[in-house]
Formats: C-alpha cells, structure tokens, sequence
C-alpha cells in the first residue's frame, strides 16, 4: 500500500511539473512573439499578429496567428498572410513545424504580387538560439502580378542552411548560406515570350552563397553590400529541362558594378541544335550565330548528342562556349 501511494504520488508530482513546464514553455512563446514584434516596430516595421492562440496540451505547442501582416520600414515592403501555424514538440523546442497554405498578397512600391498556395509546409531548426535551417515545400504555387503576368508551378522545394562549406566535396574552410531550390512542372507567362515555350518541366539549384548580407533598406541597397563585401554564389549543382534543352552544371557567379549577374559554369549541354532551331524561330538569335553554336556541339560531342560546354555571362550577354549567344535582359530588384 505504501508503495503504491509513494508511486502515485510520484506520478502527481510529475504530471503537475510537466503541466507547469507546458504552461511556463506557452508563456515563454507568447513572451517572445511580444518581444520580437516590439523590436520590428522599434526599427520601423508594422506588424499586426492579431491574439496568438497557443493550444496542444499535452504532447504539442501548437501557435495559431490569424492573418498576420507585416510591412518593412517606410512601408517599401507589405505582406499580408493567410492564417498562419507553427508546431513544435514540448520537449524540443528548437524544431518547428509550420504551415501557411491560402493567399498571401505581397506589395511594393514597384507594384504587387498574389500568391496563391494549395499547400505551404515548412520547417525551422535552431541552434545555439538562431535559425540554421529552413525547409519550404509549395504545391499548387500561382504567382501573379496581374491577369497577363502569371507563373504556376505544381511543386516548389526550398532550402536554407546557415554555415555550410562552399565546397561539400574538399571542405575548403570557406562557408556560407546554402540554398536549395527545386522547381517541378512550371508554366512560365506567355507575356514573358519565352523562346524555349512556357514549359519548363524542372529547374533545380544547390549552392553557398558567401559574403555577409545583411537585409537593411532597400533590396538593391542590400544587395551593393553584399557584392562590394566579396559576396558570390557557388553554385554545385545546376538542373535545367526546358523543352529541348537539357543542361547540367556547376560554377561561380556574382553581380556586377550594375547589379547583374556574371560568371562562369562547366555544363553538359544536350539538345542544342533543336533549341537553337527555336531561338531563331523566336528571333532571339541570327541564322549565323546558331551555325557556330552547332559547329561546336558537333565538334565537341562526337555526333550531336550532349556535350560539355564552358557557359558565361558577362556584361549581360551569354556565352556558350567562345560563342556570343545572346543579350540578356537586365534585371530589376525594385
């Protein structure tokens, strides 16, 4: 009998702390949504969380956030989200769940954006009390800026690591931010006039972005930071299957005194004569251009078939190989 009342007793004694623990750790999550969005506010932002709700007892800590909005400093930026959900294991914390399916409707001064999402699951690891891994998986993306300009992509997978080496294969002692992406089954706007069609059946990347960046002021602005410190993206893995054209790489590239991309990357090239067929057809590229381009996956690939191939872009034009091939357009980060 006595044991059985020391047991029992024992087990009140544990299920009364675990319950002070779940209320104290609900608490501390309040606590810290409270915190942090009074610092957003202190350096400009508006953020609207509405009443978080924290629910889940015993085995979960599930936070519930109805449509919150956010707005950088000097209103450049808005982003107003669907309800939102973070989920995380009481006993492990530095693992979060989270789920933000529906529309969000994104807004700058260079215009606006309608993100539609089927699906929207994600995760965040923490470590050492800062973010080390971000996992997104989109399904059912519909991205439009207005009825003309609409991009639509059935699956959407990315990923940032804090702190990885910039090359996994010899372990240089240099590292920076991973990132991952991987597209699935894309329809680009037929405003675009893509030259290789509006389907693009994948497009993947793994790289390290090296430098600092810091995400102050505008996006240009942050960008000149990130550039004049040495900022660059290695890049590991490069996947690309649009239309005809099939390209697999790997190399270095960077941003220019204006802001545009340059660099280099070793690929293997398949489909070349087809899709030079199409970008004279789309008036991208002449007759004579498409003739070298062809003389060097013939001569380089023994038959036609794909080839490994130098590409580049510098001062917005790209390479293929020592041939010019086309003028990029110059991109915006308004």
């Amino acid at each position: 009998m006595r044991r059985a009342l020391i047991t029992g007793g024992a087990l009140i004694a544990i299920c009364a702390g675990y319950t002070l623990y779940w209320y104290s750790a609900a608490a501390e999550i309040r606590a810290g949504i409270d915190s942090w969005a009074q610092d957003r506010r202190t350096n400009g932002w508006m953020v609207e969380l509405g009443e978080p709700t924290i629910t889940g007892f015993p085995f979960r800590l599930n936070l519930f956030l109805q449509a919150p909005v956010l707005a950088g400093p000097g209103n450049l930026w808005r982003w107003e989200m669907p309800n939102a959900k973070a989920s995380a294991l009481p006993w492990e914390l530095t693992d979060i769940e989270m789920s933000v399916p529906g529309v969000h409707n994104l807004k700058t001064r260079g215009g606006g954006v309608v993100l539609t999402l089927a699906s929207a699951e994600g995760g965040l690891n923490i470590r050492r009390g800062k973010p080390h891994q971000i996992f997104v998986r989109l399904t059912g993306v519909d991205w439009s800026q207005s009825r003309k300009i609409r991009t639509q992509i059935d699956t959407l997978i990315v990923r940032i690591e804090d702190a990885v080496p910039a090359d996994r294969k010899t372990g240089n002692g240099v590292t920076g931010m991973g990132i991952a992406i991987d597209a699935r089954n894309v329809t680009l706007p037929q405003a675009w006039k893509p030259p290789l069609g509006t389907d693009l059946s994948r497009m993947s990347v793994e790289a390290v972005a090296i430098g600092p960046f810091e995400p102050r002021g505008t996006l240009s602005d942050a960008l000149a930071r990130w550039r004049n410190a040495g900022g660059a993206l290695e890049i590991s893995v490069f996947t690309l299957d649009w239309e005809a054209l099939s390209l697999r790489g790997d190399g270095t590239f960077a941003l220019d005194e204006n802001l545009q991309l340059q660099g280099a990357m070793v690929a293997e090239i398949g489909g070349v004569e087809k899709t030079s067929d199409a970008l004279i057809a789309a008036g991208v590229i002449d007759a004579r251009t498409a003739f070298a381009a062809k003389v060097a996956n013939r001569a380089l690939s023994f038959g036609g078939g794909p080839v490994r191939l130098p590409v580049s872009i510098q001062r917005q034009r790209l390479y293929l190989g020592p041939v010019p091939l086309l003028r990029l357009k110059p991109i915006s980060w308004k």
